[in-house]
């Protein structure tokens, strides 16, 4: 796990950690980072969506096309997350750079069918530190859960994209599994085809595809801190153990993040997946995803970092 202790940030002092495991070695399609600079805080995690066919249109290989995507993703928002761009402006500036630039190194350009084009959720926070309190601006897009609590665990903000999408993928898992039936199957493939064509032109989907209206529907907000405060922003295969496995509420999964437990977590998490029974109890499109967190802590000067929190 990564940690870094920030410098002292108009009056505030921070802690940031974060942990990325990829499901299958070298594979990783998730990306986390932060940035600090001039008394604002920036971070990030990024879940880039797994492709659906094999071949690849820039490296031969389609899940190299997504971890492409993703570090291109993130290299802008290292590049520009600090800037005095609000943060749909500078998404949907995002959004144009690396479609351009996917556009320069895709074999098949335009022609490539929408879904084999890569997708992602990204979920976002600028921090920009003042005297006396601090302005928190969030932009979910997708199913990456970000959350916000104050420094004695309570819930101040919840926010993650529609889970309906994806209820609707896991019961046809179900039924694909219940009946070993390859109609099934073949519809359960026609039906992720459809989806990600969907994603990357309906302005509704909200998720960060190659359309820039996209980013329109992401949830975003700015709320006002003037207390001490954590932000914890995950990706969608580490809040298995929500949503999928039921093992903590939202609350208790936040808890057990502050305490800096992301590396316990998803070992719990690949214990769950690897069991035999899990699949058919908790069916979902992959056995196992990529998981991983970040955590940011905000506190006033005169008040101290738990250390228990970064462990």
């Amino acid at each position: 796990m990564n940690q870094a202790r920030q410098p002292l940030l108009r009056g505030w002092r921070t802690r940031v950690a974060a942990c990325s495991q990829g499901a299958v070695c070298a594979r990783n399609e998730d990306h986390v980072g932060h940035v600090a600079r001039d008394g604002r805080l920036a971070a990030w995690v990024i879940d880039g969506a797994s492709p659906l066919v094999e071949a690849g249109r820039i490296h031969g290989s389609s899940s190299m096309d997504v971890q492409w995507f993703v570090r291109e993703i993130e290299r802008y928002l290292h590049e520009n997350s600090l800037g005095a761009a609000e943060s749909r402006t500078m998404f949907t500036q995002a959004v144009d750079a690396v479609y351009k630039a996917y556009l320069l190194l895709a074999r098949e350009g335009i022609d490539t069918p929408l879904f084999e084009r890569p997708l992602a959720a990204v979920s976002w926070v600028r921090i920009n530190f003042k005297d006396h309190h601090a302005e928190l601006e969030y932009l979910c897009l997708g199913d990456c859960p970000l959350f916000v609590m104050s420094a004695e665990g309570s819930v101040l903000l919840e926010a993650a994209g529609d889970a309906t999408a994806e209820s609707v993928v896991r019961d046809k898992v179900r039924d694909t599994l219940r009946y070993e039936d390859p109609l099934e199957a073949a519809g359960l493939i026609e039906h992720l085809k459809l989806r990600r064509a969907r994603q990357h032109t309906d302005p509704s989907a909200g998720v960060f595809a190659m359309a820039p209206g996209t980013v329109e529907r992401g949830l975003h907000g700015i709320l006002r801190m003037e207390q001490p405060f954590d932000v914890v922003m995950i990706t969608d295969g580490l809040f298995r153990l929500v949503d999928l496995f039921g093992r903590y509420s939202p609350a208790g999964f936040c808890a057990r993040c502050v305490r800096g437990d992301f590396e316990s977590l998803i070992s719990e998490l690949r214990k769950l997946e690897n069991t035999g029974e899990s699949r058919w109890r908790f069916p979902r499109l992959k056995r196992s995803d990529d998981a991983s967190g970040v955590l940011i802590q905000c506190r006033n000067s005169d008040l101290c970092l738990d250390r228990r929190a970064i462990s």
